[in-house]
This record gives structure tokens, sequence and C-alpha cells, in this order.
């Protein structure tokens, strides 16, 4: 697995040579040739890609096409007569802490996919990445980002946390980072988070209508959390929410988990330091359970052609669907059973 100790055991496993790279073979189970490299005599950190050389043609007019990123390189680089490698490294020491969740990402797209399109799949997941560090842009994540980043660490810290019987496995089930319909997905259970700073919410806003859709769920609870958000005041930071979940993962795989889910969100450690505020206190944290009767649109209600729905649920209407700490403690534990 790529992570900060690979990068050290890279850099002091041996004599580094004065130039060339010192590297570690990545997902050894897979039929694809994985790299880990530290190149000198730079010591930059490089993900490397090696293929037969009939594979590049059509990545290499992909990357023709991406815009360049500051502090991330790739290009291409013929071995021999048959094989060449796709290289991608971190060309500036402040992304070092972004590359490193991007090389375990891209690498773990890349053991799966199939021999004939592994460089097309690494040229895909390194445009996603471009996409990602491009949209965070230079004055970091939106309030309204935060703040949802915020409450889904929220239900991480308090529901999921303890109640899991694994950290990882609590980690794991926040899935949200990856693009899935809810952002919490356990083995027969969803759930999805809303976080809002409106003191007595008369709505809850949907964005999809696959949020609140269970097909393949299992039971689907949504959770509403409500936040005081202003500057100064004793409320917490989000580096200091991010601080606290890291502290409390003594597995190093639950925090490479963590920081890579960070990662895919758009949060970085370098720029937590514009992050220290607003604070926020949590002021109610409501979970619902999302039944048959539960007002919502779905995709199978809606007309052919209609999708992309955002829509609003009036608060009045799901009392009836309100469910207790305990009840939703004890949800999530038979979810994960």
């Amino acid at each position: 697995m790529i992570n900060e100790d690979l990068w050290s055991e890279l850099e002091s496993s041996c004599e580094p040579p004065v130039h060339g790279r010192i590297q570690r073979r990545i997902h050894p189970e897979s039929p694809n040739d994985i790299l880990a490299a530290m190149s000198y005599p730079g010591r930059q950190r490089m993900l490397v890609v090696s293929a037969p050389s009939s594979l590049f043609p059509n990545a290499v007019r992909l990357l023709r096409d991406l815009r360049e990123v500051r502090g991330l390189a790739v290009d291409v680089e013929v071995v021999d007569r048959s094989r060449s490698e796709l290289r991608i490294a971190v060309t500036s020491r402040d992304l070092e802490s972004v590359f490193t969740p991007l090389a375990r990402d891209i690498a773990d797209a890349v053991a799966a996919s199939p021999s004939d399109g592994v460089i097309l799949e690494t040229v895909q997941r390194y445009a996603h990445w471009q996409e990602l560090l491009r949209s965070v842009g230079s004055d970091g994540l939106g309030l309204e980002t935060r703040r949802g980043l915020f409450g889904e660490l929220h239900v991480l810290r308090e529901h999921l946390l303890p109640n899991m019987t694994s950290a990882l496995d609590a980690v794991r089930a926040w899935t949200g980072p990856t693009g899935t319909d809810q952002d919490f997905q356990l083995p027969s259970c969803a759930v999805e988070v809303k976080t809002t700073k409106r003191r007595s919410p008369a709505t809850v806003t949907i964005t999809s209508e696959r949020q609140l859709e269970d097909y393949g769920a299992g039971d689907l609870f949504l959770t509403a959390i409500v936040v005081d958000e202003r500057r100064g005041g004793t409320g917490v930071s989000l580096p200091s929410m991010v601080g606290d979940i890291r502290e409390s993962l003594s597995d190093s795989r639950a925090r490479a988990e963590l920081d890579l889910n960070l990662a895919r969100y758009g949060y970085f450690d370098h720029d937590v330091a514009r992050y220290d505020e607003p604070r926020y206190t949590v002021v109610t944290d409501e979970v619902w359970r999302v039944t048959n009767d539960f007002p919502r649109l779905t995709t199978a209600i809606l007309p052919p052609g209609v999708h992309r729905c955002t829509y609003e649920i009036s608060a009045d209407f799901l009392t009836q669907f309100a469910m207790t700490r305990d009840a939703f403690t004890a949800a999530l534990r038979r979810c994960h059973q």
C-alpha cells in the first residue's frame, strides 16, 4: 500500500544511487506492473505503470489534451522495443501529502483493471485527480463544501466509529467521497447526511433522485445535522475534527483510508490554515428512517427524461419517521452484522 511509511522506506532502505531510482512493486497480486518509485538525485516521488508499448498511443493522445497542474508531472518513457512506462511524479514538496492518496487511488484502480486497459485507466484516474485539484482552487474548499464535510465527519465520529466492530470497517463505510448515491454504505443499510446552518430547518434539501433510493441498499436512513457556524467562538474547526478522528484511529489502514477519502473530498493538509474558521457547533442531529411511504422522489416514479432533480422535503412531514439515537445505534449495529 502506498503511504508515508513506504516513501520513508524508499528513502532509507539502501544507499541511494547518484542518478536513477529506487522502487517497490505495488499490488504484486495484480498482473499489471505498478511501481512506487523515488528518483535521484532529486528524491522525487513517482508512480510508474509499465505495459506493452502497443497500449500507449491512445493514452498519449489523451494526455496531450490534459492541462498542466502545478506540482505534478506526467510523461511516457520508452523502456525498450516492447515496453514503455507512464510516470506520474510530484515536483513540488508542498504537494507530497496530496501525492500519496493520489498515487494510492490510481494504483488501486489500475491493479483491478484488465491488462489491455491498464494505461487508459491510469490516464483517466489521473485526469480525475487533475480535475479535483483544479476544482479546489487556490482558496481551498468553499464554505458549503466544508460544512458538508464537517457533517459527514460528525456522523463518522459519533455514529459509525463507536458502533462498528472495527475502525477500518467504519471508515470504509464512508463512501460518499467516491461518488456513491449515499454518504455511508454498509452491508445492509445506507445513510445520507445533510448539513445545514439553519437553526430550525423547515425543509431538508435532497440533491438527487437517487439519494433516497433504496434499491439494493437495505435499510435507508436520512440524517440532518444542524450546526452553528461562526468565526471565532468555542466551536470545532474542520482541521480539529479531522485531527480528532485521525488520533482516534490506531489502525494505520483505517488512517490511510480516511486520508484517501479526505483527499477525494478535496481536503488537503497543506490547506489547513485556510480552514481554521469558521468553527462549528452541532446544534441538532436528527435521524429519519426512509420507508416506502417516506416523502421522496425516486427514478421509478419520475417521467422518462426527467433526472438530476433537486427538491425539498418539509420537516413537518418527517415526524413519524424520526428515530431516537438509541434506535439508530441499534440499526447500525444490525446493518454491520
